[in-house]
């Protein structure tokens, strides 16, 4: 597939200043398409865009999908344009993806990728399939990918979860004026240590499931921020969200969720808590709560400044006998 051809009149949405948005605007100059560029995104300025322009290509990150598809706004909106749609830089769940099809006309095609300003695009990329839930495709033409062990670094298989490495003509040459970090993303072969967990399936699609890092360490089980924001977005009520770990003594971190509730939408913890158990495993429930917060902090890409939220996070409560 292509991210941009000739034909095409683009949305400058993301950053130049992120591998993201300057390799789109590169791809647009190279390709002769054009660009219409948002300087500062506003949902309505959005919306009078796509129509007023006949936008027919969309780069987007998951969390800006999201937001749109529970947009009022949407309604009567002319998007008869878009045929394609691009995402990339987070995971998109099954529910979003079928809210996105639901907003856009019929037949256009969403698209998920992985990358990293590493490894200058994408290294990931594939059209989105029911069958595939979460997966950002299979692995770009050019590139070699393996999966290993986080610890022993041993070649992992297909199904076995690892750190994702690349190997390949896309990737950085290093860190500028920092050898140590270089050595430490780059071994002596070339592969680049992504710090990402994931594993592939036998057919070759690749799936990720957090950063390294970034996972929650429950009580031995290693719990994923990314799946719980996931699904939490399905909720009605719920605009954005973010989970981050809370320190306890005891059990190692517990989950908690930071919401953004739905303009003009009443929902209790209590109702959180439900519609979150019934997906997931015990473990994985949201043992260090839920908190109501009117914004979530992001990058300039949409992804979620987990260390801002971490130094407002509450001390953890007495402990009681629904953490075990």
């Amino acid at each position: 597939h292509d991210f941009v051809a000739e034909e095409d009149l683009a949305l400058g949405l993301m950053p130049f200043c992120h591998a993201y948005g300057l390799i789109l605007m590169l791809m647009c100059l190279v390709q002769g398409a054009r660009m219409v560029i948002m300087s500062k995104f506003s949902v309505d300025t959005f919306f009078d865009v796509i129509p007023k322009f006949k936008i027919n290509v969309l780069h987007l990150v998951p969390s800006l999908l999201s937001l749109l598809c529970k947009e009022q706004r949407l309604v009567g909106i002319d998007l008869g344009s878009v045929c394609r749609v691009f995402t990339g830089a987070a995971p998109i769940s099954p529910g979003i993806q079928t809210a996105v099809k639901k907003c856009l006309p019929e037949g256009t095609t969403l698209y998920h990728s992985y990358g990293l300003t590493e490894t200058t695009f994408v290294m990931l990329s594939g059209e989105c399939r029911e069958d595939k839930p979460y997966s950002p495709g299979m692995l770009v033409s050019g590139m070699e990918c393996k999966v290993v062990d986080p610890t022993t670094r041993d070649i992992l298989g297909p199904n076995e979860k690892g750190e994702l490495c690349f190997r390949g003509p896309l990737l950085m040459k290093g860190y500028m004026n920092n050898m140590m970090a270089t050595q430490e993303a780059l071994d002596e072969e070339g592969w680049l240590y992504s710090g990402d967990l994931g594993y592939y399936d036998t057919d070759g699609y690749f799936f990720i499931v957090d950063r390294l890092k970034e996972l929650i360490k429950y009580q031995g089980y290693q719990v994923s921020p990314s799946e719980l924001e996931s699904i939490l977005l399905t909720h009605p009520a719920v605009k954005d969200v973010a989970v981050v770990g809370i320190p306890e003594p005891v059990f190692g971190e517990l989950p908690l969720a930071y919401i953004v509730k739905q303009p003009g939408v009443s929902v209790k913890e209590e109702e959180i808590h439900k519609f979150l158990n019934v997906e997931v495993s015990s473990y994985k429930r949201l043992r260090g709560g839920v908190k109501f917060v009117d914004f979530i902090p992001k990058t300039s890409t949409g992804k979620i400044q987990r260390k801002l939220l971490a130094q407002q996070t509450p001390p953890p409560k007495e402990r009681t006998c629904d953490l075990v």
